[in-house]
């Protein structure tokens, strides 16, 4: 099964400076695991690198041109081309273990329309960012699967999509 994982500001905060813009949010991060343990994980360059390490018990997925490294200097476990990234990842999820999307933004924006299921935390606050999702179309890349059964599950700030099969 295809997944997104994430958590924005009420207007898209994102990132800031390479971290998080409201800092350290244990319901979030406990979310976070719960959500991804044992996935497969794919994320952009930058979401790597501003890991203070691999995430453990997952395995690492980025998606870049170049060699990253995590703040510890972990490297991932797979670096993949960002050669069409929508198809190779569709086509990976078609095994057993699910494959998560963590970030960055435009990963995010750009699997909207092609996941199975997605996890959005809206962090309550003003916060400043550098890097802001645009939700609008997030939420219209989601809005193409309303022919196919999606049920919405409120849990707390978060919202999961389920697009039923």
């Amino acid at each position: 099964m295809l997944k997104m994982i994430f958590a924005t500001g009420v207007n898209g905060e994102f990132g800031l400076n390479g971290s998080l813009p409201w800092g350290h949010n244990k319901d979030d991060l406990k979310n976070f695991q719960e959500y991804t343990k044992g996935a497969r994980l794919v994320m952009g360059a930058r979401t790597f690198e501003s890991l203070p390490r691999r995430l453990p018990n997952r395995l690492n997925i980025v998606i870049s041109s170049r060699a990253v490294r995590a703040g510890n200097g972990d490297t991932p476990d797979l670096i993949l081309s960002s050669k069409d990234v929508s198809g190779l990842i569709a086509s990976m999820a078609r095994g057993e273990e699910d494959i998560v999307v963590i970030g960055g933004a435009s990963l995010i924006e750009l699997m909207s329309e092609h996941v199975d299921e997605m996890n959005h935390t809206v962090i309550d606050g003003d916060f400043d960012c550098d890097v802001r999702v645009d939700l609008k179309k997030v939420y219209e890349g989601v809005q193409d699967l309303q022919n196919e059964k999606i049920s919405y599950y409120n849990w707390g700030n978060t919202l999961i999509l389920n697009r039923g099969k």
